[in-house]
């Protein structure tokens, strides 16, 4: 499917899509817990592939989902019958790096055999740094690749505590992963950092679910100590699942090219990282010429779109990352800024937005990453002439109800299948008036 976005501004009130990082983490720990938990605003229907793909995941294991309109009461592994061993489960992950790296220690944990799978560009996402530390540590794998543990595979458990060695800039989904299972293990565990963690915030994020059900982390220098022995204990009420800052960001960039959107359903105290978005979006209109992005790399999309826009040249760090993600996110804005003529400078780790003209039209594709997709909707509010988006379904991996509150939004969005001759006409003709 693809998405022809002509310009217009827009306006109104939306209300943020649930926070896929908040949900993750607390349908796992809701999961591990020894009751069950009524989750609140989350709208399985509207959560997006990654956040279901976790609850496949657990599904698989044992757990049991039952939703209510925008809540989903939790029932825990194991609660309504033992699990039958004599079976390895399989644990697709689809295309959701955060369902892999949290599941894969979950399921070492419970000293079963789990077979993960997985598609698109997940089998060559990192994961070998995890891997090896369950290895050191209890876990054995079988993969149907040679050498390398690479989807599809198969862990058996169970694992042991003890010390932990990972590296802090590859992603902080590895650390999170071990502090869901950790403190279920006999023994103490300690957590330590090769160097700085990157994206910590997402870590404290992981820290602060587990505090709702009763699992003490010890932050401290250089890494993490987890006790071992601790029950996950479901907490007396039910818990909320906060609004999506990262899918409510692309609305803060167009509110920053002159849309006027109210956004509903955020915590200006959540510990979600891409809170900064606010902050980075005024930094750059009071005319900061370099911006950090070494804890909000998925922001980096959206401020390019917002810098180009705004015609402010900026340099965009911390952002090596980007290149592991659904897509090459770098390789994937330099192709989609080309397209336009609008020649952006890729470095091993930033992102150079020199001045420019403003968006022109043009064709570009997603490269079937939700957050591509949904930058290059916005720029297309802004553009002289229309915008077409090739792959656009790729928004339903974290915010399935984009398109359609873009057009609540008075966004005109048309959606179709076009053919490659079509889209490559109306990129001809987008090159003629430029």
């Amino acid at each position: 499917m693809n998405a022809v976005v002509w310009p217009g501004k827009l306006h109104g009130t939306v209300a943020a899509p649930p926070s896929k990082s908040c949900a993750h983490r607390l349908l796992i720990a809701a999961a591990l817990a020894d009751r069950p938990t009524t989750l609140t605003g989350l709208p399985l229907d509207a959560a997006g592939e990654d956040v279901n793909a976790t609850v496949a995941a657990l599904t698989s294991l044992g757990a049991r989902f039952t939703r209510d309109g925008s809540s989903v009461l939790v029932e825990p592994i194991g609660m309504s019958q033992p699990p039958d061993t004599s079976v390895a489960p399989t644990v697709d992950c689809v295309q959701s790096g955060s369902t892999l790296r949290f599941m894969l220690p979950v399921a070492a944990s419970l000293g079963r055999t789990v077979r993960f799978t997985g598609e698109g560009r997940l089998p060559e996402r990192p994961i070998t740094p995890l891997v090896d530390q369950l290895a050191m540590h209890g876990a054995r794998f079988g993969a149907d690749s040679s050498k390398d543990v690479k989807l599809p595979f198969t862990v058996t458990g169970p694992l042991h505590g003890g010390l932990w060695t990972l590296p802090g800039d590859v992603t902080s989904q590895f650390v999170s992963g071990l502090l869901f299972a950790l403190p279920t293990l006999e023994e103490d565990s300690r957590i330590e950092l090769s160097g700085p963690l990157e994206s910590s915030g997402y870590v404290d994020l992981t820290i602060t679910a587990l505090g709702s059900f009763g699992i003490n982390i010890i932050k401290e220098s250089g890494g993490f100590t987890v006790p071992g022995g601790q029950v996950y204990r479901a907490p007396d009420s039910s818990v909320a699942v906060e609004g999506d800052w990262s899918g409510a960001a692309f609305w803060y960039g167009a509110n920053a090219l002159g849309s006027n959107i109210k956004i509903e359903g955020l915590s200006p105290a959540s510990w979600q990282p891409d809170r900064a978005i606010p902050a980075l979006i005024d930094a750059l209109i009071l005319g900061a010429t370099t911006l950090d992005l070494s804890n909000t790399p998925d922001l980096c999309p959206i401020m390019a779109i917002v810098a180009a826009g705004l015609r402010q040249p900026v340099r965009l760090s911390g952002i090596s990352r980007l290149r592991l993600k659904e897509s090459d996110r770098v390789k994937a804005l330099v192709q989609g800024f080309n397209n336009f003529r609008m020649p952006v400078i890729a470095l091993p780790d930033a992102l150079i937005i020199p001045r420019t003209e403003g968006f022109k039209g043009g064709a570009v594709s997603s490269f079937d990453d939700h957050r591509i997709a949904m930058a290059f909707a916005i720029a297309g509010t802004v553009s002289s002439a229309s915008i077409a988006i090739t792959g656009a379904e790729c928004v339903h991996k974290s915010y399935s109800s984009f398109w359609g509150d873009m057009e609540d939004l008075g966004g005109n969005v048309r959606l179709a299948i076009y053919s490659p001759d079509y889209l490559a006409k109306l990129e001809r003709e987008t090159a003629d008036t430029i």
